[in-house]
């Protein structure tokens, strides 16, 4: 089993112009704090097919831990070129306050740079959920349509954003509840998409996951 399936680490994905094309990120990436400054320069040496918006300077982490945060709430980047998303696989799940069933799930988002750093982006973040169906012999088949999408705008995702920059950069700390939907012991598929404000779609990769069933 990979790393990325048990929650270490961020998968990755990479833009395309007609649609998503996910892939894995290498197994031997360990912790996320070592990885994400290789994986952001894997998803920048792949190619991503993002290509920079000229006359923009990248931002620069570690020039802005001293910002203010009007400064800070100012920053947008809009050569996004990676996409990773990190799942805690004890963590993410959120509970009702009984704890009769999971509402939600969280994580963090990471948006790639064209200088292999994590920023906040210039666009718009879309997080979709699928609910697997069995077919007559057992098999997960996954709908076309999401089950259910979050979207953020620039104004909207300002609040899931970190308030430190880390190692690898800026991130996002999503909350993603489906209030009365009842997902217990269903199979899932998470996937995050950034659209550029130049129409292209940064993809990560698609998550599987079985949502816990109550107590």
């Amino acid at each position: 089993m990979l790393l990325a399936d048990q929650g270490l680490i961020p998968r990755v994905g990479r833009a395309t112009k007609g649609g998503l094309t996910p892939f894995l990120p290498s197994p031997f990436l360990i912790r996320a704090a070592r990885v994400a400054p290789m994986l952001a320069m894997a998803v920048w040496l792949a190619g991503c097919g993002a290509k920079p918006s000229p006359g923009r300077a990248p931002q620069d982490p570690a020039k802005d831990m001293n910002l203010s945060p009007e400064q800070v709430a100012q920053l947008l980047e809009p050569n996004v070129v990676g996409v990773a998303a990190m799942y805690d696989a004890q963590k993410c799940w959120l509970w009702t306050k009984n704890r009769v069933r999971v509402r939600g799930l969280r994580l963090t988002l990471f948006l790639f740079g064209s200088n292999n750093k994590s920023v906040f982006g210039d666009g718009v973040i879309r997080a979709r959920l699928f609910v697997a169906q069995r077919n007559r012999l057992g098999k997960a088949q996954w709908p076309e349509e999401p089950t259910q999408e979050w979207s953020y705008s620039v104004e909207e995702a300002i609040p899931f954003r970190g308030r430190q920059p880390k190692i690898y950069g800026w991130y996002y700390g999503l909350f993603l509840d489906w209030v009365d939907r009842d997902l217990s012991d269903k199979e899932i598929r998470m996937i995050i998409t950034f659209e550029r404000a130049d129409q292209r779609v940064i993809s990560s990769d698609a998550r599987d996951m079985r949502v816990p069933g109550g107590n």
